[in-house]
């Protein structure tokens, strides 16, 4: 699995990312994360910031990064669009501001290829049309 791609997933209850490079702030806290996974547990107790999400578990030897659906859900209003990709919108309070389809890749989004758009992108791009 790409280090650029973060998956929105209902089974974890956690947020837990890999990639240092997505993230700022790397940093040791007092708190411990005990982590069980297929591979067993681990205890984990670093944190770092993801830019305009916040604080999440940072794990050097992770194989994925992963946002738990359930977390995201609490600060940000999340739709499922099962007609059209099965797309997943997340919004922020009333302005939506990241589109993906049940990941996205962070190093395409900058080149407007993947599969998550910004809506902002998306209005920018119509009105352009117009």
């Amino acid at each position: 699995m790409p280090s650029s791609w973060i998956l929105l997933d209902n089974h974890s209850t956690i947020d837990m990312l890999y990639n240092k490079a997505i993230l700022t702030n790397i940093r040791r806290v007092h708190t411990k994360m005990n982590i069980q996974s297929n591979t067993g547990i681990s205890t984990k107790n670093m944190v770092g910031e993801l830019a305009g999400y916040g604080t999440v578990w940072y794990h050097k030897n992770g194989i994925a990064n992963i946002l738990s659906l359930t977390k995201v859900s609490r600060d940000h209003n999340v739709k499922l669009d099962s007609a059209n990709g099965n797309n997943f919108e997340v919004k922020k309070k009333v302005k939506p501001i990241i589109q993906w389809t049940l990941f996205f890749d962070i190093n395409k989004n900058d080149k407007g290829i993947a599969m998550v758009t910004t809506v902002e992108k998306r209005m920018e791009n119509t009105q352009k049309n117009l």
